[in-house]
């Protein structure tokens, strides 16, 4: 499908729609940009 505005495209194919796959699309995003260890450091008391 080709749209006009990327940004139409976007909005349509991005969206989680679903808790469960929201959840899921976080989980990647966190592991893609090594959330977990940010994470980790924080809840031990670190500043990042």
């Amino acid at each position: 499908m080709r749209h006009a505005n990327v940004t139409t495209m976007m909005n349509v194919y991005t969206k989680a729609l679903t808790p469960a796959k929201r959840e899921a699309q976080s989980r990647v995003v966190d592991v893609l940009l090594d959330r977990s260890r940010v994470a980790a450091n924080h809840a031990a008391g670190g500043t990042a």
